[in-house]
């Protein structure tokens, strides 16, 4: 064959292929590529186009075989890098993929798509800023990227900011109206949100566009499954995926589909039974059961994995009143216990998690596995009583992290071991091994959660029958006494016990509080403690070993007695309240200790429309040297770089009832009081804040959250 009739019919093969693969007709396609590499091995376009083509049909090995060979013949060929990036990214071979785009960004700096394939797999790595921050350099070099759009809305998925996710999605949607898999993330977002009507919507929508989308159909039926409402659509949905996940062979995912259909199967036949009694009572209660469910599916939201993405460090409030409060309540809104929470260097530390410690926890919007450690000072119900309950979660998180019953949970223990051994193999195994598989797998797995629990010698004693110590709990248990100091050398911070006063029903001699060191910041929570000589010898040699330090104390009242009236200087500390600071101690301990900021905490209810008034009395003494601020559920104080500030609210939009929040100056904080349940808000005095608007946008907050 002459040189020009090769030519000629590699052109007619190149054109008979490319029509091909514009019909989706890609085994034609590939049938005329394939022929033109037979008459010409070096045919760098040919490699590519049939490279091409068997991407689309999902032959992703196939593919990266011809992109590398493109490669090898034009080592500068940049789409040939970015394809065999996606196609990699199909694969979940994500660092091969990020090598990849990466290479075709250093040959072409302005190629938006690389960025954005490259965002996608810092995505599937879990790496979600890394992949937010290429997605934004891809819009900002091609506005219209849609892709980018989409991977950054997956990013801000994976870190649990909804909002943003679905911003992003409905960009993607305005600008590719018949996007179907933007329809399926934005329900997802919304799932996760729990506005379960408009999930529904966009998996609806998502399966107009293409009536052969397996996840939509997958992802609808498991939330109609979820909730209960339509049982005999939720099969259909489950069905039609098992359908079309059964031509890709998936057979994880279809072994998960099929134990959701048997159980469907069960509902719907128990529902069929002719009406007795027992048919009664479940459909009367259908309305009841629905809406526990929906709490219960709220709390599971609480205990799936989070992504970390808050790496400041903090001290955030989270309690109200002192132990008599949770027992002899005033009404639900107004009544809180709780405790404290500390985030340093990455590291959740729970203090003295009391009633309602977790609920306050959750409604500040934290995430269960945010708790690495929890410190208890002493034995008393309102210092203790969510330890049980940190305790159960902690096993029902873990045995949620080994697996779960839908498919689409990639953070179990199942799942990664199902890409380990692969579909086919994991499919294999009985249920037995993979039992076993999962067990030992979540041994050595670094999603397996463990806390480590700091606990007195008191405490112990009272909940002895509730701690294991067994090798495989998710718990490392230490007693510990005043004296008593842990380095936590990678985090940087460092933990000590020190000396309390105070009788816990079980103990008058093991109650302590706690000094946390970290950067040149110390944080001195004192517990319950009375005062007396030793406590304040103690508390001496503290304040001259951190002198350099900058000090926050947070310090218990307990509440006033009659005796501290009788106060007279010559009779040292008699009249000190014997079991907790009271105002003399308060002023003992701040004269000590000189802090630039004490958090006046564990107020008696009886001080409810009182506490501003008594920081301020206290400012007054002090002025100059120590701020006072009476702490309540929401105070959090950030900590960067040797500043100390109060997160609090910055602006008002008094249109739109919304609260800006941001840092300020612990100087220029105000505080304002909602009768509505004698909570407290801390706002900026100098960024035009009126308190009158404030109170009236709480006000409206308040009634349209007990709606």
């Amino acid at each position: 064959m002459t040189t020009d009739s090769k030519e000629l019919n590699n052109k007619n093969y190149y054109d008979e292929g490319m029509e091909h693969y514009e019909k989706n007709e890609y085994d034609k396609a590939i049938e005329c590529f394939t022929r033109i590499i037979e008459l010409e091995t070096d045919n760098e376009l040919a490699y590519y186009n049939r490279g091409q083509a068997y991407h689309k049909k999902q032959e992703y090995d196939k593919a990266i075989k011809d992109y590398t060979k493109v490669i090898e013949l034009k080592p500068n060929n940049v789409l040939a890098y970015n394809n065999r990036g996606i196609a990699h990214n199909y694969k979940h071979e994500y660092d091969e993929a990020i090598v990849d785009c990466t290479k075709a960004i250093e040959l072409e700096a302005d190629f938006s798509l690389a960025y954005s394939n490259r965002g996608a797999a810092y995505n599937g790595k879990q790496e979600y800023e890394k992949a937010i921050v290429d997605c934004t350099k891809a819009i900002e070099l091609e506005a219209n990227n849609v892709k980018a759009y989409g991977n950054r809305g997956v990013a801000y998925q994976g870190k649990q900011e909804y909002d943003k996710a679905i911003a992003e999605y409905n960009k993607v949607i305005e600008l590719e109206a018949n996007d179907a898999k933007a329809y399926n993330n934005r329900g997802v977002a919304y799932s996760s949100k729990q506005e379960y009507d408009k999930a529904i919507a966009d998996y609806t929508k998502a399966i107009e566009l293409n009536n052969n989308y397996a996840l939509a159909y997958l992802n609808k039926g498991y939330l109609l499954k979820k909730i209960g409402i339509n049982y005999e659509q939720a099969k259909l949905c489950l069905e039609k995926a098992k359908e079309l996940y059964s031509i890709k062979n998936e057979k994880y995912r279809l072994e998960k589909i099929e134990e959701n259909i048997k159980e469907l199967d069960e509902y719907i036949e128990a529902k069929k039974q002719k009406e007795n009694r027992f048919t009664k009572i479940l459909k009367e209660t259908e309305e009841i059961f629905n809406n526990s469910e929906k709490k219960k599916r709220s709390f599971l939201n609480f205990i799936i994995p989070s992504e970390r993405t808050d790496h400041n460090n903090y001290l955030e409030i989270l309690r109200r009143w002192n132990s008599y409060t949770p027992i002899v309540a005033d009404n639900f809104h107004v009544s809180k216990g709780g405790g404290y929470f500390l985030k340093i260097n990455g590291k959740g530390i729970v203090i003295d998690p009391g009633f309602n410690f977790i609920e306050n926890f959750k409604g500040l919007n934290h995430y269960f596995d945010e708790i690495d450690i929890v410190l208890i000072s002493h034995a008393h119900n309102d210092h203790t009583a969510d330890i049980e309950s940190i305790l159960t979660l902690l096993h029902k998180y873990n045995e949620n992290i080994k697996s779960s019953d839908n498919s689409e949970d990639t953070y179990t223990v199942e799942y990664d071991l199902v890409q380990k051994h692969g579909d086919t193999e994991w499919a294999g195994f009985d249920r037995e091994k993979k039992k076993k598989l999962i067990d030992e797998e979540f041994e050595r797995s670094t999603k397996r959660k463990i806390i480590d629990i700091f606990i007195t010698a008191s405490t112990f004693k009272k909940y002895v029958g509730m701690f294991e110590l067994k090798k495989s709990i998710n718990y490392n248990l230490h007693i510990i006494e005043a004296g008593y100091e842990k380095s936590f050398v990678d985090d940087k911070f460092l933990i000590k016990a020190i000396k309390a006063k105070h009788f816990d029903i079980i103990s008058d001699d093991s109650s302590v509080g706690f000094l946390i060191e970290f950067d040149d910041n110390v944080i001195l929570y004192t517990g319950d403690t009375g005062i007396d000589k030793n406590i304040v010898e103690n508390y001496k040699k503290i304040s001259k070993n951190i002198i350099n330090k900058k000090l926050v104390l947070l310090a218990h009242l307990g509440g006033f007695k009659q005796h501290e009236v009788g106060y007279k200087e010559s009779d040292g500390y008699k009249s000190f309240y014997k079991n907790h600071l009271g105002r003399l101690g308060l002023v003992e301990l701040n004269n000590i200790l000189k802090p630039r900021l004490c958090l006046i905490s564990e107020f008696g209810e009886e001080f409810k429309d009182r506490r501003i008034e008594l920081s301020e009395i206290m400012d007054n003494l002090y002025k100059g040297i120590t701020k006072f601020l009476p702490a309540d559920i929401g105070l959090r104080l950030n900590f960067d770089e040797g500043s100390c500030k109060v997160y609090g609210i910055s602006n008002i939009e008094i249109d739109t009832l919304k609260m800006k929040k941001d840092d300020i100056d612990i100087n220029e904080t105000g505080i304002c009081l909602l009768r509505k349940d004698y909570s407290l808000h801390y706002y900026s005095k100098t960024n035009n804040v009126k308190e009158g608007e404030l109170i009236q946008v709480l006000i409206d907050e308040y009634e349209n959250s007990n709606r």
